[in-house]
């Protein structure tokens, strides 16, 4: 079994960090944000050994993995997984821009 590298793009950190934010600033929670980044790091290295389990979405080469409320938007090579976008489900997906 080969485990891919994990490499996130710069709007994919953006993401995570507007996230955790909200979350930490805005409802005051601070143990949920922590507990998104091991939902989020526990799913990405399932993708790192099996990168074909997300599914396969509407723009080329790039595959989707639900966890909770958000989705992880990602490609994947031999050696490599990228992801693209951490997109909160409960927005507008017209909004999208991978």
């Amino acid at each position: 079994m080969v485990r891919r590298k994990i490499v996130w793009s710069q709007i994919a950190l953006e993401d995570k960090i507007q996230i955790y934010s909200y979350w930490f600033n805005e409802l005051n929670n601070h143990s949920y944000g922590k507990k998104l980044e091991k939902l989020f790091n526990k799913s990405i290295e399932t993708l790192a050994i099996y990168p074909r389990s997300g599914r396969l979405t509407e723009h080329k080469y790039t595959r989707a993995r639900v966890v909770k409320h958000y989705i992880l938007y990602y490609q994947f090579s031999e050696n490599t997984i990228t992801i693209l976008r951490v997109w909160d489900a409960r927005q507008d997906p017209n909004k999208l821009k991978l």
